[in-house]
C-alpha cells in the first residue's frame, strides 16, 4: 500500500474482503473529521471525505517512515521535551516569576486549546456551508457562463462590424483630412 499511489492504494483497501474492520474505521473516521483538511480556512479545497485519499497519502506517510518509528512514542517524547524545556526556564526564575509564568502558560494553553476547537467546529459547521457554494458554482457555470459567452460573442460581432464601418472614417479625422 505504501508504494501505490494514494488513489490506488484507497482503491485497493475498499476492494480487499480482509479489510472490512480498516474500511469502517475509516468510514468512521471520515464522518467525524471529513470536513477537515489542510488549508481549512480554503473553500477551494477539498475536504477529507470528498478527497479522501488525501487521508491516504497522511496513512502511506506513516508507513513509509523510518522503521520502528511510533507516532505515540514521539508524541511522547515531545511532551518529555516540552516538560523539561519548562522545568528549566522554572528554574531560573525566582518564586513569583515563576508563579507568574505558570499562569501566563496555563493561560495560553487553554486558549489555544479553546482556539483550536473553536476552529474544529467552525469548520465543521461551514461544511454544508461550502458544498452549497460549490453546487450554487457548478450549476452558475453550467448556465450563466455559456448564455455570458453567447452574449459575448454577440456584441464582438457587433463590435468588429462597428470598427470596420467606422474606422476609416477616424483614421482620416484623427490625420486631419
Amino acid at each position: 500500500m505504501a508504494g501505490l499511489e494514494p488513489s490506488a492504494a484507497l482503491s485497493a483497501l475498499r476492494g480487499n474482503e480482509r479489510a472490512q474492520a480498516v474500511n469502517a474505521l475509516f468510514d468512521r473516521f471520515l464522518r467525524r473529521h471529513g470536513h477537515r483538511c489542510m488549508p481549512e480556512a480554503e473553500f477551494l479545497v477539498p475536504r477529507w471525505a470528498e478527497a479522501p485519499e488525501q487521508v491516504m497519502e497522511m496513512i502511506q506517510g506513516y508507513l513509509r517512515a523510518a522503521p520502528g518509528f511510533d507516532p505515540a512514542e514521539n508524541e511522547a517524547r515531545q511532551c518529555r521535551q516540552r516538560e523539561e524545556t519548562q522545568a528549566l526556564v522554572e528554574s531560573r526564575l525566582n518564586p513569583f516569576q515563576r508563579a507568574a509564568f505558570r499562569r501566563s502558560l496555563a493561560s495560553l494553553q487553554e486558549q489555544v486549546r479553546v482556539r483550536d476547537n473553536g476552529q474544529h467546529y467552525l469548520v465543521k459547521l461551514f461544511m454544508p456551508v461550502r458544498r452549497l457554494i460549490a453546487e450554487l458554482g457548478k450549476r452558475w457555470c453550467n448556465r450563466a457562463i455559456p448564455a455570458l459567452l453567447r452574449c459575448w460573442k454577440r456584441r464582438a460581432r457587433f463590435t468588429s462590424a462597428w470598427d470596420r464601418r467606422t474606422w476609416p472614417r477616424r483614421w482620416e479625422r484623427w490625420r486631419g483630412k
